[in-house]
């Protein structure tokens, strides 16, 4: 379920099972590895803590 910058993941077959992921696309080139188009996600612990992050570049 999308709800404004995160998403969250259950899964039916694992009771209590969920995932909240941050998602951050950004709008300007920041530097020469994060460019515009490209997505940041980031995984959180349950407990506010960032744990994994994940960048999607976009291809031309």
């Amino acid at each position: 379920m999308l709800d404004g910058q995160f998403l969250t993941i259950d899964n039916k077959h694992k009771k209590d099972y969920q995932e909240t992921w941050g998602v951050n696309l950004f709008a300007i080139d920041i530097n020469d590895y994060l460019k515009k188009g490209n997505l940041m996600m980031t995984l959180d612990d349950g407990n506010g803590n960032v744990v994994y992050y994940r960048l999607l570049k976009r291809i031309d």
